[in-house]
């Protein structure tokens, strides 16, 4: 994750993401992100499942709250930042409710995940890198004002496994106002912090930083999310199992995609049962039977949906997800499963959005 990618066409780092506020279509924006992550997944193919699924996570969960870069090439030969963000003046409203991610994200920094414990020399490696971005942000400045300067970004190293030896031989220390797993070393010349999944409080103001982890940090993560209220903004990750799920269709497989592959499982199952025990909840005041079967039904258009966007390769969009309920709701869940799978990407855009006969899959 860290070493410069091979140059090959596949390996192409992902066009700049347009920033939220832009005027572009909205069918249009949710086209260009998904090849810019077509373009990533390939490549990808190479890399942990876990960072892939972390890096993910952190485009999703602030997307909407800025501009969000991934593979950010800043040097010759070609060296990329996982992602690096930078707050919209909107976006900032947006982060002072999204717990310590947002806390992190309200200035503009860049975040390296590592699905296992980085050495030394994968941090002096990172800190080359981010010294190089920000010689590439002060260069762009001074083109425009000679005597511009820009301060130095954090940046932010998510770890699922302690680093111990790292840590101590770059004698970094806690950061008790950011709480227990954040350590910081050389702020002023590098701005490094590392975060240390394993070792962060169970809390919901840690949840999206715990969605960068592996194990039973994510299982437990991903628990606490499918509990979540469906508004709630850290339901936002659907895009990163969508992702998941696409890789793993592709034949992207390993034993850790396995792994995740089980955890991912549970989180769909769990939303299933979710929406049957608002059911059930509502059967109190509608009939238990009525309620019960009413949150079956609720949990499987979760599911359904998942199984499109996963066809596609993203997140539907608002129209699409109106053609998508009025087409399950007429065909059932199985016929509308069946047609769904018969269809390529750009056939089921057009069958889902085209305005036909209630009750047929033509």
């Amino acid at each position: 994750m860290t070493g410069p990618p091979p140059r090959h066409p596949a390996a192409t780092p992902s066009p700049p993401r347009r920033h939220p506020e832009s005027a572009t279509p909205a069918a249009q924006r949710h086209g260009e992100v998904a090849a810019a992550r077509a373009s990533l997944t390939t490549a990808g193919v190479r890399n942990n499942p876990y960072d892939l699924f972390a890096k993910d996570c952190l485009e999703l969960l602030l997307e909407d709250a800025g501009r969000v870069q991934r593979a950010l090439e800043v040097a010759l030969p070609a060296q990329v930042v996982d992602a690096a963000f930078t707050p919209s003046p909107r976006g900032l409203a947006k982060l002072r409710g999204r717990g310590l991610l947002g806390r992190l994200a309200r200035r503009r920094c860049a975040w390296e995940c590592f699905h296992d414990a980085p050495s030394l020399d994968d941090l002096r490696d990172l800190a080359r890198k981010h010294l190089a971005w920000h010689h590439l942000l002060t260069a762009r400045a001074r083109r425009r004002k000679k005597a511009a300067t820009i301060a130095l970004p954090p940046l932010y190293v998510v770890c699922a496994a302690r680093p111990s030896r790292a840590l101590r031989a770059m004698k970094a220390r806690a950061v008790p106002k950011l709480g227990a797993g954040f350590y910081a070393s050389a702020e002023a010349l590098v701005g490094l912090h590392v975060i240390v999944v394993d070792e962060l409080p169970r809390r919901r103001a840690t949840l999206p930083l715990r969605l960068l982890g592996r194990g039973v940090a994510l299982a437990e993560a991903l628990e606490e999310v499918a509990l979540l209220p469906r508004r709630s903004w850290e339901r936002k990750i659907r895009g990163a199992v969508v992702q998941f799920k696409k890789r793993l269709r592709e034949g992207a497989g390993s034993s850790e995609m396995g792994r995740l592959a089980e955890q991912i499982k549970a989180y769909e199952e769990m939303l299933i049962d979710r929406g049957e025990r608002r059911g059930l909840r509502r059967g109190l005041r509608k009939g238990r039977v009525e309620g019960r079967v009413e949150g079956r039904v609720e949990g499987r258009v979760e599911a359904l949906q998942s199984l499109v966007e996963v066809r596609l390769g993203r997140a539907l969009t608002p129209r699409e997800r109106r053609a998508f309920l009025d087409k399950a709701g007429s065909l059932g869940p199985a016929a509308f499963a069946r047609a769904v799978l018969e269809r390529e990407p750009a056939a089921l855009v057009a069958w889902l959005t085209a305005r036909s006969a209630r009750g047929t899959a033509a």
